[in-house]
């Protein structure tokens, strides 16, 4: 009796040995988060998997404002070789809002056997990698998206990140769903790195819908002032808000 009980114990632990050996999973560690990828800057897409062939085939897709009621997907590349790494060159993409301060993640998931998939943390994606804004932020139609009003309706604000442009200047457009461009006046002068402001009340010109805020360097000084030719090339950077004129 103790012989066939030790027998079916060995068997039951050898069973449950062979589960976790073929047990399957997949990790995403990079873009990591609070990272942020710059348009036109290669960077490397990294994930780890524990039982999953290295010689499978892998989706990576790139999945913006990911909610319970709004996201947008696109596939960056299919049938990917598992190797752990995609090297990504960040472009814009049909279909994707591209400009968003912490609302982006990478999506992998593999196409051959079991299924299995794996999400980085969060990111932003931004046009420059020293002037970057953060705030208005959202997907245009989703709950969460940010609306301002045109004219008396309210003063509006727009918040970015700047690093090494001391000393330049700073201004802001808004560009309409028609691709209008309106000059909002203002603008302020770089000191150390770190978060700015800019107030302005939108014009009543701009029609009802979806509007992109540009955030730029206005550049009114000569190239010698810089220390080397890549500082004086303009920086940008996007945001976006829903625009509804007041009453």
């Amino acid at each position: 009796m103790k012989i066939k009980m030790w027998a079916l114990m060995s068997a039951l632990l050898i069973a449950v040995g062979i589960g976790f050996a073929n047990a399957q999973s997949l990790n995403v560690t990079s873009p990591t988060n609070g990272a942020t990828v710059v348009i036109g800057h290669g960077t490397s897409i990294q994930w780890q998997t524990a039982g999953i062939p290295w010689n499978s085939k892998v989706r990576i897709s790139l999945v913006a404002m990911e909610s319970p009621f709004s996201s947008q997907v696109y596939v960056l590349a299919d049938t990917v070789r598992n190797s752990g790494t995609y090297y990504w060159h960040p472009e814009a993409y049909p279909g994707i809002q591209i400009g968003g301060f912490d609302c982006y993640k990478i999506l992998v998931e593999t196409e051959d056997g079991a299924y299995q998939s794996g999400k980085s943390q969060s990111f932003s994606i931004s046009y420059s990698s020293r002037l970057q804004v953060i705030s208005p932020n959202g997907l245009i139609g989703s709950p969460g998206q940010t609306v301002w009003n045109t004219g008396t309706g309210g003063t509006n604000s727009v918040d970015f990140l700047c690093q090494g442009l001391e000393g330049q200047t700073v201004s802001v457009a808004l560009i309409d769903r028609n691709g209008y461009t309106y000059d909002m006046g203002v603008s302020t002068t770089i000191g150390l790195d770190g978060k700015y402001s800019l107030y302005f009340v939108a014009p009543v010109a701009i029609p009802t819908g979806a509007c992109t805020v540009m955030v730029y360097t206005v550049d009114k000084t000569s190239r010698a002032h810089y220390k080397h030719w890549r500082d004086s090339r303009p920086q940008f950077d996007y945001g976006h808000v829903f625009i509804q004129q007041p009453g």
